[in-house]
């Protein structure tokens, strides 16, 4: 759900004429499923059904990408997130990324010209049940129509989706100092 605000779009100079900025803010909630971790642990914190929820704001530049000649919506993607799981809460964290720009292809229509492609980490630490854990995660998240004619400052649903990858780490446990080891008292005779 997009959620423009005052001043949501503007037309700034620059050196070749004028830039069409947008900045709004969004509000998205998605349905999480599990998959097979890739290390040991075995550990599986995040139960299929948890929900992550994204308030973020994008901050957009409109332009034409030259390797593919289309509208595109080049920028960055940031804002703080929420994972609750069945019960409760279990992280929240903040998130960053870009958008329309795809670092791991080395053509240049597939780098410059990732289109409704937002890419980013979520980080963040457990709360509740899962305080001193630590997650870090990969997105890659897409808005249907990102680069299309509707103005993003326009209130309203747009659909998305989201895949995502990371790392979830469990806090040591806290070593108890050693006990000293205790002798039978002795006594002063008098």
């Amino acid at each position: 759900m997009f959620l423009p605000t005052d001043g949501c779009n503007c037309d700034c100079p620059a050196s070749d004429g004028l830039q069409h900025i947008y900045q709004p803010n969004y509000h998205v909630q998605f349905k999480l499923k599990s998959v097979a971790g890739c290390d040991e642990t075995g550990v599986a914190p995040l139960p299929d059904g948890s929900e992550l929820t994204m308030d973020g704001t994008l901050t957009l530049r409109e332009t034409i990408c030259k390797a593919d000649e289309k509208r595109i919506r080049f920028g960055k993607n940031e804002g703080s997130f929420r994972i609750r799981g069945p019960q409760q809460d279990l992280f929240e964290g903040h998130f960053c990324g870009t958008v329309g720009v795809n670092p791991s292809n080395d053509k240049l229509a597939d780098r410059c010209c990732y289109h409704e492609h937002l890419l980013g980490s979520l980080c963040g630490n457990g709360i509740n049940e899962l305080v001193g854990w630590s997650l870090a995660l990969s997105f890659d998240m897409r808005i249907l129509a990102l680069d299309g004619p509707t103005d993003p400052c326009t209130a309203g649903s747009r659909d998305c989706t989201i895949t995502l990858d990371g790392v979830l780490i469990r806090p040591c446990p806290v070593a108890q100092p050693a006990r000293k080891p205790q002798g039978k008292k002795t006594g002063a005779k008098k």
